[in-house]
């Protein structure tokens, strides 16, 4: 499976699932060995599998495909050039709870490189998603290690998402979301415009009223 990237490239070749259908592994174009990056170490396995004459018995570590980077479903020297762009990216690794909860998105790579981000998200005993914690490598001061750069904070009244806090500024307001009562309730499904909007952010105010009479 191929996703497009953000500059137009091919941003992921192949996605792994576990028996759950949670998505677990997401491997970077031209990461022709497996490791969770794309480097020089990748180049000689891609010119190789360009020079082979059938590609399918070639000795492949992962999969050919992800040398494919253009997406024509052919490996040729057509790939070179994004797989050129392609030199310094990698792979994210998807992790989950034993309720189906994504709880962590990391690197693939096993030793994290200098920028990298992780992603934690934690819930409540009901399944709410109550903080959101985002970190990055740091090699400034050694010794390197994660440091948390944002936490957003999540309250709820029951499943209605109320406000955003900033975990990092003594819960400042980011984000605060106002709820109308429709034709089916502030908790009822029935309503096809009961979805939630953020009401305000700084100095930005927006309301819509909903056919069915929500806000």
């Amino acid at each position: 499976m191929t996703l497009q990237g953000p500059a137009g490239g091919h941003a992921a070749q192949r996605l792994l699932y576990d028996a759950d259908g949670n998505l677990t592994t997401e491997f970077a174009a031209g990461d022709m060995n497996c490791d969770g990056d794309v480097t020089f170490a990748d180049t000689n396995i891609f010119v190789a599998k360009i020079g082979c004459p059938n590609i399918t018995d070639c000795n492949v570590p992962c999969t050919w495909t992800h040398g494919d980077i253009n997406g024509d479903g052919v490996l040729s020297w057509d790939d070179i050039d994004p797989y050129i762009a392609q030199l310094g990216t990698a792979g994210r690794k998807f992790e989950w709870d034993a309720e189906n909860r994504l709880i962590r998105v990391g690197p693939l790579h096993a030793t994290p490189a200098a920028g990298d981000v992780k992603v934690e998200y934690a819930y409540d005993y009901l399944g709410r998603r109550i903080e959101r914690r985002k970190y990055t490598w740091q090699t400034a001061n050694p010794p390197a290690s994660w440091t948390l750069a944002e936490s957003t904070r999540y309250v709820w009244s029951d499943w209605l998402l109320l406000m955003e806090l900033d975990g990092l500024q003594g819960n400042a307001v980011l984000r605060k979301y106002t709820w109308g009562l429709d034709l089916s309730g502030l908790n009822g499904a029935g309503s096809f415009g009961w979805g939630r909007r953020p009401a305000c952010r700084a100095d930005r105010r927006r309301r819509d009223r909903r056919a069915a009479g929500g806000v």
